[in-house]
Order: C-alpha cells, then structure tokens, then sequence
C-alpha cells in the first residue's frame, strides 16, 4: 500500500433509510445497479440520498465503507469554496488581480494578459492560458509556471480547462489562511458535517497540495458536500457556506459548448463546478468520480469509477441515473417489501467484474498446461522487461503473472473468472487483478489499480509454438509508462 493511503477512515455515522421513506422505488434504485453491471467500465461506488436521506450506499468489493478514493478534480470545487469564505470574510475580492498574491512567483517582464487576470477568471476557467501550464513547463514550480508559462489569449473571454489555475487558487487560501486548503475547509464547514479527518491533499512533488486533482477522501465525504451544496451551504440551522456565493458558484458563468467531449459537459460551468442538463449540477472527477446534485428533485447521487479506458464514456453514468431513478420520480411505487429487501441484499453483494472472455475457453482447450511456468527471455531487453511466465494453481482458479523488470522479480497474483487483490509491483499500490482465455492461445489479464493512483495495467501474452508476444497497456494518468510497449520473447532452452 502505498505511502499517503490510509485504508479505513473512521466511522462516518449516516443512516441509511429504505428508499420508499425518500419516494423513491427501490426498484428504480435496482434499475440502476443493472445499469451499472452494464458499465464498459469498472465503478468502485454508488451512492444516493433524497430529501436528505441516504438510500443506497453501495461499495464494489475489494472497496469498502470508509475508504479513501482517489476524486482528482473534486478538489477543484474545494477550493472554490475555500474562496468564497474567504471573500466573506473580506480577505479578498474576486475582482482582485491573481497576480497581487504572487509576488514572489512573477516574472521580470510579466505578461499584461497574466497581469489582467482576475480571481474570477480562474474560478471561472477562464484564464489566458488554453491548457495546464505545468504540464508544458516541465520541472518548473506548478505555482510559477502559471506566471511564467506564455499565455494565448486574454483572460475572461473563453472557458479553457485549466488545472493550474485551480492549484493556484488552493495555493491563495493558503496564503490568506495561513492553513493548507482543506485543513481551513475543515475548521469551516467540513467538520460539521461529518467529513472524514483522515481525507487529505497529495502533495506534488515540490511539497505543495496537488490543488488541482490530489483529493483523497471518501464517497461520503462526496455524499454530504453534495447535500451541503443542496441546501446552499446550510446544515443543521447554520450557514457554514456563503449562500449568495454557493448560488453563483452553481450557476451558469461560462459556456462550454466549444470543448465539451460529452453531452453533459457541455452545458455550462460555474465556479470550479459544472452545470448538467435541466437544473442539475455536478462536482466533476476524472475517471468517473461524480457529485451530481438535483434540486428540483432533493436529490444526490455520488459515483466513483474508472473510465479511463472508455472514451466519453461517463456519460453512461448520468444517463443511467437519468434513465432510472431521476425517470421515476413521481410515478407508483408498489406497497411490497420485496424491492427494499432486494436492494439491501444487493449492495451487500457488490464486486468489482473480473475479466470475462466473450467465448469461455476451459483451461483444457488451451495452451495453459503447455506454457505453465514455461520462460520466455528477451535476447535484447526492450526497456527494462527480460522474461516472462504465467504459473497457475493446482486449484485452476488463478496464478500469478511472473516478470523481471530492470533486474527485479515482479510477481502480479490474477484470479480467473474472479478478481484478487494484491499489491502492484515496483509501485506497492493496492490492485485487484483479474484474467481469462480469450482465445486458446491468447491470455489476457488487467489489473485495476485502486489506491493513490487510479487506473489499470492490462497484460496481454499472445503464444505462438516456442515464441511470446506480450502486449502491455497502461489507463492512467501519469505513471506505468513503461507498461505501454509490446515485447517478444522465446521460450528459454531447457
């Protein structure tokens, strides 16, 4: 496991209600976990609550209750909100030039459109900058670059998605707080709603929080912001938020027709939050990591997942609430119990899907006995991997993938037809790894990365008489590079 993950955070005490007490049919709710069984992609949680009351609070086993998840761009919204408390407290104005904080992190010869941006421009991704300054500056202070990085266009006009100007703001409610963003969220508002202590900020690699996409904390913590959103920052008799900022930062600033690579994105954004179809409006995470808040319905519904290999793909995820759940509301409800009885014993029995082939090949009709702690060597190493082998149990369901990489031994256990957890080697990432036959020569396995990172490694060995292709595929953000290349190899003599 690695470092900066803590597996169980404690208790956060949230009833769960049967869901006829929100109105809502516990068969729309069902409807919707068939809807996701069908996902193209994995979905780690599902939660949802109406009228304030959590009615579905499903965990995709290895996941559990109270684990910290990886939610990226979530932290955005945070930091807006730290903003907005701050501007009530009259520590600034959103009118305020960015660069009056920065000082420090200026260039000689600053540039008049960086100059002109305001603080609203960045709430508002509407910088002078078309794409994260950061990630085209190279080992330059993320902070600096903004300053330094030449910009395009003026700011204020169009709506680029920016992720540095959100690590610039996390960086400014540090500097006017005197406490890191999330600690200052914390002692406002957070605490009193039951967000999880141990929820942090990963630091880059410079030591500052990763403003812009680092947020650890649970699907809770989602589940209650989101309900704090919906009552315009108000919880338990006290306005913990700004009501007249929460109102704007909801609401419809920027168009984002231009760029949206799916429907849903392109309705709008607020500050740091995104407008969605009809009244609707969602904190937005890569990989599927969603707070999709409805007010003309009471209602909250939080995913987390891992699109990243399905292109557009979390348009599946609002489409299935909006064709489920959101569809029924305000239709019949039947008087019995069973429903509520089959959505309790489902979401007890949720699993992450292993690899499943489309046409099943019994380990008999394949090559698994022939190649089964057979090695294959690389005569010239292609960066850094020299050998291969699969070794199977006497059980038939599972093995391990056994691989050297830069001189170190990396063993990856994989279940057939079933998921096993494990840790991923070199990175010590908690992962759950999966494989199957899909052809008779031809075995396939991905490993779902679940920690930290969020992604997946797939393996797939292609054997053909004495020689093995290996093809390696990486879905994540920023690491496992050296997991996209494909290999050959030949059976070792002997």
């Amino acid at each position: 496991m690695s470092e900066y993950r803590k597996k169980i955070c404690s208790p956060q005490n949230v009833k769960l209600f049967p869901a006829r007490e929100a109105q809502v049919d516990p068969a729309a709710v069902l409807a919707l976990l068939d809807r996701l069984d069908g996902c193209p992609f994995p979905v780690h949680a599902v939660l949802l609550a109406r009228h304030g009351k959590l009615i579905c609070e499903g965990y995709y086993h290895p996941f559990e209750k109270g684990m910290l998840h990886r939610m990226f761009s979530v932290c955005k919204s945070l930091n807006a909100l730290a903003i907005g408390i701050l501007e009530a407290d009259g520590r600034l104005s959103l009118d305020d030039k960015i660069t009056d904080f920065f000082p420090d992190k200026l260039p000689e010869n600053l540039h008049p459109y960086i100059h002109e941006m305001r603080v609203k421009d960045l709430l508002m991704m509407r910088t002078c900058h078309t794409s994260t300054t950061y990630k085209i500056a190279g080992d330059m202070d993320w902070t600096e670059s903004f300053f330094k990085v030449a910009p395009s266009h003026l700011p204020g006009t169009v709506f680029r998605y920016d992720t540095s100007a959100a690590h610039v703001l996390c960086q400014l409610v540090e500097r006017l707080s005197g406490r890191p963003m999330l600690d200052f969220l914390k002692d406002r508002a957070l605490r009193e709603i039951g967000w999880s202590e141990e929820s942090y900020v990963l630091p880059n690699r410079f030591g500052e929080p990763q403003g812009g996409s680092g947020l650890m904390c649970t699907p809770m913590d989602l589940m209650l912001l989101g309900q704090l959103l919906l009552q315009k920052g108000r919880w338990n008799g006290r306005q913990l938020l700004p009501a007249g900022f929460v109102e704007k930062a909801v609401s419809f600033l920027s168009p984002t027709m231009a760029t949206g690579p799916i429907p849903e994105e392109s309705c709008g954004y607020g500050y740091q939050i995104w407008r969605g179809k009809g009244d609707t409006f969602f904190l937005y995470g890569m990989g599927g990591q969603l707070v999709i808040c409805c007010p003309g319905a009471d209602l909250v519904c939080v995913f987390c997942a891992d699109s990243q290999t399905s292109a557009g793909g979390n348009q599946y995820l609002f489409d299935a609430l909006r064709q489920t759940v959101l569809a029924s509301i305000g239709g019949s409800m039947g008087s019995n119990e069973a429903g509520q009885d089959a959505l309790t014993g489902r979401m007890r029995r949720l699993t992450l899907r292993s690899v499943q082939s489309p046409v099943f090949f019994p380990p008999e009709a394949t090559v698994q006995a022939a190649v089964r702690d057979v090695a294959y060597v690389s005569a010239e190493p292609d960066g850094g991997f020299t050998d291969f082998r699969l070794s199977f149990s006497e059980d038939g369901k599972g093995g391990e993938l056994i691989y050297h990489y830069l001189g170190r031994e990396c063993r990856l256990s994989f279940g057939l037809g079933e998921c096993r957890t494990g840790s991923f080697p070199g990175y010590q990432f908690q992962c759950c790894t999966s494989a199957a036959w899909l052809a008779p020569d031809i075995f396939y396995a991905v490993s779902q990365i679940l920690d930290t990172s969020v992604g997946s490694v797939s393996f797939e060995l292609a054997f053909r008489g004495d020689s093995l292709c290996v093809s390696l595929r990486k879905k994540e953000e920023t690491l496992f590079n050296e997991y996209n290349r494909i290999l050959m190899l030949t059976a070792a003599a002997g």
